[in-house]
């Protein structure tokens, strides 16, 4: 089974219902592993032998998050981007009604789809993690509907950091399994081995920001994973993160109507 086809099937085990939290998260940790290192590995090989099966393409595709946490859910959705090589691009589209934030994610054409694909695996863990907070919490009788409103959100922030850094350990363990059959393949030495993916990696990411030069300019601004608010309840925005951080696999300033930010 070619690595892409494991990929898609233990994404599918991921998400099947009957499948326990522990298992589904190490799962999807391996898919993320498997995505990062199969990006390199075949990056390598083909710069190696001079050819191509499939000429890799940079596209664009998009994302939306809808509701009265949107904006705290792209970053969600910017911690997986992010993991996968892509550039997440933000827009708040308040002409639509109602009012939607869009993600859009510029990559290469595998990498956007696994974004996609993990987008859609992660988000309802998000939802269900955070409804289990605050059921357990049971103070919504003294909370104010702000108050609620601001926990709920900071713990939703927090999922999105504590995801980021999982994301973060199994993007790293990717690139060492990548280096690691480089190694192997090139009868090099690691050290050799990661130099090499490291360059793939900064091409990767070079590219990428020259096609999104292109097509927006150069004015876009970077935001980070994690909360911009004030942090009222620091017991949500630690929460979520425990529960990013075992989560089955930023919202940054806000530009004027139709502006996009990375």
């Amino acid at each position: 089974m070619a690595k892409i086809d494991q990929v898609a099937a233990l994404l599918a085990k991921a998400a099947a219902n009957g499948v326990s939290p522990e298992e589904a998260e190490a799962l999807t940790l391996k898919a993320q592993q498997l995505m990062t290192s199969h990006g390199i590995t075949e990056e390598l090989l083909a710069q190696a032998t001079g050819r191509r099966d499939k000429t890799p393409t940079i596209v664009e595709d998009v994302v939306h998050f809808t509701g009265i946490f949107q904006k705290t859910l792209y970053q969600i959705g910017s911690a997986i981007a992010r993991a996968n090589d892509c550039k997440p691009l933000i827009q708040v589209q308040s002409w639509k009604k109602p009012t939607r934030t869009a993600m859009f994610i510029v990559g290469f054409d595998d990498d956007v789809a696994n974004v996609k694909q993990l987008v859609e695996l992660v988000l309802p863990q998000a939802h269900a993690a955070m409804g289990r907070y605050w059921k357990e919490k049971d103070v919504a009788h003294i909370f104010t509907k702000m108050e609620a409103f601001k926990d709920r959100r900071e713990f939703l922030a927090g999922f999105a950091r504590g995801l980021d850094s999982k994301l973060t350990t199994a993007r790293r363990a990717g690139k060492q399994s990548a280096a690691r059959a480089e190694a192997e393949r090139a009868e090099v030495t690691i050290d050799d081995a990661q130099r090499s993916v490291e360059l793939v990696l900064r091409s990767k990411e070079d590219r990428v920001d020259d096609w999104t030069d292109k097509k927006y300019g150069k004015s876009l601004r970077t935001s980070r994973v994690g909360s911009n608010q004030s942090g009222f309840h620091d017991g949500g925005c630690q929460a979520g993160y425990r529960a990013g951080q075992a989560a089955n696999v930023g919202q940054g300033n806000l530009g004027r109507r139709g502006e996009l930010e990375s």
